[in-house]
């Protein structure tokens, strides 16, 4: 492994960990609040369910920033940029200089690169996102369950919950299926939310560095 995806590995890992411990209380309160009942404020009990996400989180906020960072790429070299009346693409990176001797205004130019700059970035969020989105539906479920008492008792750990519900929704490929209860709604969230994410990031700190 290089020292830039050791690099991306663990910012991510220190990063997804420290949004858990740091969140997780309040999105006990969120989902309180979704559900309309009540409890103890108390810190146990607000961060009951934690062990899913705290667990994982350094995993998948690697696999967020790798996949982003190797979808990016992919787009980036093969991304079309704009097609002429006869036809012919022009690309970025090293597909461009087919076309090197055509001439394009410099404002054309800068536009087609923000246009496919844009693109890249939110395609590699969206990526990113389906397959953060795969992962995390299951881990999502388990927290949920944990947070509301739904595994039989308000402080069941995270394998008793994972065994509760495995046997709740049938044993075998039904009962792993189970886990992914909720996976559409999931996906369109984490796609869509993390090509957005990453396009404002990329392109505020674009934005920043030319100040």
């Amino acid at each position: 492994m290089d020292q830039t995806k050791l690099d991306i590995l663990l910012s991510g890992s220190v990063a997804g960990a420290s949004g858990v411990v740091i969140g997780h209380p309040l999105d006990s309160l969120k989902v309180r609040m979704q559900l309309g009942t009540t409890g103890s404020n108390a810190l146990n009990v607000l961060y009951r369910g934690v062990g899913p996400p705290l667990i994982t989180s350094g995993f998948i906020s690697s696999i967020s920033f790798s996949t982003y960072e190797a979808s990016r790429r992919f787009l980036a070299a093969r991304l079309p940029l704009v097609t002429h009346e006869n036809g012919t693409t022009d690309f970025s990176n090293s597909n461009r200089s087919v076309h090197s001797d055509l001439p394009m205004p410099l404002s054309t130019s800068a536009s087609i690169e923000k246009k496919q700059h844009l693109a890249v970035l939110f395609g590699g969020g969206f990526m990113s996102g389906l397959c953060v989105g795969i992962l995390t539906c299951p881990i999502s479920l388990i927290k949920v369950q944990q947070q509301t008492g739904g595994c039989g008792s308000s402080s069941a750990s995270m394998l008793t919950c994972i065994r509760h519900l495995y046997v709740q929704n049938g044993r075998g490929l039904r009962g792993t299926r189970g886990f992914f209860r909720g996976l559409p709604p999931q996906l369109l969230q984490e796609s869509v939310g993390r090509g957005i994410y990453f396009s404002l990031y990329e392109s505020g700190k674009r934005l920043l560095c030319n100040y």
